[in-house]
């Protein structure tokens, strides 16, 4: 057994050397915006930064990030065979992209004293889509990630899905969230951070 456990250590412990930091992160954290908590061989990552009087955390696990194509084989085999020979004008389309591939992420955008916005969001390649938002003044559900506080926010009542809003709404709000560096770029960072996780682990 305790052979086993060597080995197995040893496994994890070249795959570590083998993945190194790749460029990306390098870059990512010399720009200094973002600060990464990430514990070797853990799912959860939390990117978090200081904006004005507001701590901003985003949380992401790579058992979060989910391809639609695994959900069911025969299915897409049969989507495959009814769609051939259609052209749908994406002709320009990266033919490596995979449109089903997201993360699932949860944003907190704290005040002291004040309670804390609660976003649910899906990362893709290079976006953020926006599920849901709501507020709590319980500041727990802003700073931690475990079952007891997930078990709360998904029984808070949150209103309307972000997708019935009003457009000028769902504008106005992205808008707020590019102002506080949660962009296209993070999404893209966060969506190549998963993949490289998901590789050393």
């Amino acid at each position: 057994m305790k052979r086993l456990l060597d080995n197995k250590i040893a496994t994890l412990e070249g795959k570590s050397k083998q993945y190194g930091e790749p460029d990306f992160v390098t870059r990512f954290k010399r720009e200094g915006l973002w600060k990464i908590e990430d514990t070797r061989n853990e799912i959860n990552v939390l990117l978090s930064r200081q904006y004005g009087n507001e701590m901003i955390r985003v949380f992401f696990s790579i058992n979060d990030a989910d391809d639609d194509d695994d959900d069911d084989d025969e299915e897409e085999e049969d989507k495959d065979e009814n769609n051939a020979g259609k052209n749908y004008g994406n002709e320009d389309q990266d033919p490596d992209w995979d449109e089903g591939l997201f993360t699932e992420c949860q944003i907190s955008i704290q005040k002291s004293n004040k309670g804390a916005l609660l976003v649910d969001a899906l990362v893709s390649e290079n976006s953020f889509d926006v599920e849901r938002i709501f507020h709590s003044m319980n500041a727990n559900l802003a700073k931690d990630r475990n079952a007891d506080t997930e078990w709360h926010r998904d029984n808070i009542y949150s209103g309307p899905m972000f997708d019935d809003l009003d457009d000028d709404v769902q504008a106005g709000f992205n808008k707020y969230l590019k102002e506080r560096g949660i962009n296209n770029e993070l999404a893209t960072f966060i969506t190549k951070y998963s993949e490289h996780k998901e590789q050393k682990i």
